[in-house]
């Protein structure tokens, strides 16, 4: 699409330095003016509309160029504070540390990892950790744990992972965040 709007008579084109989009202006079969606007390398236009007057055409092509940049620059923003994040919480890790993930619909599940080893940046080896139950804590299908250090379980295996801003992403639902060491989880194994 984009190169039919640039063959189009009369067709300008428009951009920003640093920014990632593409604008036209042009004239439609009855000479009324119209934009489109391209983000990325996306055929797809993000917008294409025709205009009572040619400076309402330019002034929507100069908005879009600047939403486009706004958003640039927030996820650069973003990005930044990802890595900032995931500094500090790796500054905090140590040979030792335990991470747990609480999980689920139904019921709720809680694992923990003990680090075996950092590497890197950003790099923990781990090790998957027993619970002990929480005294006077178990209920109807329901109990408290607090993760045992160095109780590994057998035939888990270590594996690696890499530590974002908010801990460890251990599946598609489960995060795993550094145990302060003295909370416990709440585990059921029905609703």
């Amino acid at each position: 699409m984009k190169e039919a709007d640039r063959i189009r008579t009369g067709s300008r084109s428009y951009t920003k330095a640093g920014v990632n989009a593409e604008c036209f202006q042009y004239v439609n079969n009855n000479c009324q003016p119209c934009a489109c606007g391209y983000k990325g390398k996306s055929d797809k236009p993000k917008f294409r509309y025709r205009y009572r007057t040619l400076e309402d055409a330019i002034q929507a092509i100069n908005e879009f160029l600047l939403m486009v940049e706004k958003r640039q620059e927030e996820k650069k923003q973003r990005v930044i504070e990802q890595l900032q994040k995931r500094k500090e919480i790796f500054s905090q890790v140590e040979i030792g540390s335990i991470f747990v993930s609480s999980w689920g619909y139904d019921q709720t599940n809680v694992d923990a990892y003990q680090v075996i080893e950092k590497k890197g940046a950003a790099t923990v080896i781990l090790r998957e950790i027993g619970f002990s139950n929480v005294a006077g804590s178990n209920e109807s299908m329901s109990c408290r744990l607090l993760p045992i250090k160095d109780f590994f379980l057998e035939g888990k295996e270590t594996f690696e992972k890499r530590i974002n801003g908010y801990g460890i992403s251990m599946s598609s639902y489960s995060t795993a965040c550094l145990w302060d060491g003295k909370s416990d989880f709440y585990r059921s194994w029905y609703a």
